[in-house]
């Protein structure tokens, strides 16, 4: 039934004959690391040939030694500095690998060194006031748009949602399946995976009659897509990052992966081809953590592949760090922590500096720099010591109705007032079109426009994409803005541009908003 080439997750279904992987090997978890050297990381059973993992063993060498160091255990120390110089010397990556990781790897060391002395991660609970604050800003979102990255996040955090949410999150991801992304996807899988669903055999009841989806289906047929796109075309039909959401999607239900398709991802990285040949980009490489740890952790294989990538990705993402404290820029340093926080076995929170990481997102909290769901639902779990790979530990399905839990005061809402129009002052397009509009207060920008387009599709009707940071609007009333003529929908608050995006913003009771079809 099936090819060797597949890997059948550790929970597979024992309808087929014979489930392959209990056939297979088990190769033993992690240890923990001890002053007694490298072999107490890695057991020597889980990487049979040392040529193919070098750089793996120097970073071996590496945090032990910084942990020696740290101990005051000055004649292993030194014993395991050398034996750091001499495998920087055995790196057996071709051109410019060998050079650049053996740097890198030299500054991990010095870096390790460094922390001697620092303190661990002490993360926010669940009264800390920037964490209420994210929390009411998400929980608010979801009268608006339930997004799975938002919902993920407030699971991940144990907080009860409304049994309305789970019901609309399901019937959103049966409805829209064939339209997702496959990371989308992923992210709908995780965040049903939260409630305890079973994804595998989603049950919803849509106008009296019930019916069953399998997403695990429908994620392997997409990620299928994406490398068959690599093979042929020689890059993905989205992107590395939505890749590894869908890797990671497809892992945390033990679903079958092709064993050629983990070597193709795993290639990519150590190619450095996640983002095109352009300059590491610290979110792509932090998701693809994310899906290698739980790869590595479920036992799929290629193993060794598996383990050197992710070595890879974990040192560079640790050179991203940054002075200030962010990993990256500001934006990506949730993701990154969410991917150290999974391997804190491998580097410790005391050598990638989280309580300083913390800090720096506190005080963007504060400062109002995460108002966009999307990217806020990125930093609430790191901030509270969870991650994605966490989806199916939430303690139970929490719904309001069946488990105690912290809840999330909310008030009603009053209704307010606001002016919409449509405008044009380009030669092509000419117009003016203008409604009014009651809706309750705290409604985004994007409820606005959808009621704007219930009330009269040919003037306000509109579409947009997907993107990292919340929709982008593509068309309104059928002026579609171009990249070739310049052309794009700009949002302003009477004569002001608006500064964020449709979905984030709020109008205030009586205000004026326009949609202008502008040039840039």
């Amino acid at each position: 039934m099936f090819s060797a080439d597949w890997n059948l997750g550790p929970h597979c279904s024992m309808n087929v004959t014979q489930c392959l992987n209990q056939n297979r090997p088990r190769q033993k978890p992690w240890a923990h690391p001890s002053p007694t050297g490298p072999s107490s990381l890695i057991s020597d059973e889980l990487i049979p040939d040392i040529s193919l993992v070098s750089l793996s063993s120097l970073l071996n060498d590496v945090i032990t030694f910084g942990a020696l160091q740290s101990r005051g255990i000055v004649e292993k120390s030194k014993k395991f500095g050398d034996s750091v110089e001499r495998q920087r010397n055995r790196v057996v990556f071709s051109g410019r690998y060998e050079t650049k990781m053996a740097t890198l790897a030299m500054l991990f060391l010095i870096l390790v060194l460094s922390t001697h002395g620092c303190r661990g991660c002490d993360f926010a609970g669940q009264n800390s006031p920037d964490v209420r604050q994210i929390v009411k800003e998400l929980n608010d979102s979801l009268s608006q748009d339930v997004n799975p990255s938002v919902v993920l996040a407030l699971r991940l955090g144990n907080y009860q949602l409304e049994k309305e949410i789970l019901t609309k999150l399901k019937r959103d991801v049966v409805n829209n399946v064939a339209q997702l992304s496959s990371g989308t996807l992923g992210l709908y899988i995780l965040a049903l995976i939260s409630f305890s669903e079973d994804t595998l055999n989603l049950s919803i009841t849509d106008k009296g009659s019930a019916s069953s989806t399998n997403l695990g289906q429908q994620l392997s047929a997409k990620l299928g897509q994406e490398f068959k796109s690599i093979e042929n075309q020689k890059q993905p039909l989205t992107t590395y990052y939505q890749i590894g959401l869908a890797l990671l999607g497809l892992c945390k239900q033990s679903y079958k992966i092709r064993k050629s398709d983990v070597n193709t991802f795993t290639q990519a990285v150590m190619n450095d081809q996640l983002v095109n040949g352009q300059a590491f980009q610290v979110d792509t490489g932090a998701v693809a953590v994310l899906a290698l740890t739980c790869l590595q952790q479920g036992h799929y294989q290629p193993f060794a592949s598996i383990w050197q990538a992710l070595m890879k990705l974990i040192l560079q993402i640790f050179n991203a760090k940054t002075a200030p404290g962010t990993i990256g820029n500001l934006y990506s340093t949730g993701l990154a922590m969410q991917a150290l926080i999974a391997n804190v076995h491998i580097i410790p929170f005391e050598v990638w500096s989280c309580p300083k990481c913390q800090e720096v997102l506190q005080a963007a909290v504060r400062n109002d720099k995460f108002i966009i769901p999307e990217l806020a639902s990125q930093i609430l779990p790191p901030m509270m010591s969870r991650t994605y790979l966490d989806a199916d530990q939430v303690s139970c399905p929490c719904l309001k109705e069946t488990c105690p839990g912290p809840t999330m005061e909310t008030a009603n809402p009053g209704p307010i007032t606001v002016n919409y129009t449509v405008t044009s002052q380009l030669k092509s397009h000419h117009y003016k079109h203008s409604i009014l509009l009651t809706v309750s207060e705290g409604s985004s920008l994007l409820h606005v426009m959808k009621e704007a387009s219930k009330r009269n599709s040919t003037y306000f009707e509109f579409t947009w994409e997907d993107t990292s940071l919340g929709p982008f609007i593509t068309s309104i009333g059928g002026v579609k803005a171009s990249a070739n003529d310049h052309s794009y929908w700009q949002f302003l608050n009477g004569t002001v541009p608006i500064p964020v995006g449709v979905a984030s913003y709020k109008p205030s009771n009586d205000e004026h908003v326009f949609a202008k079809f502008s040039k840039y």
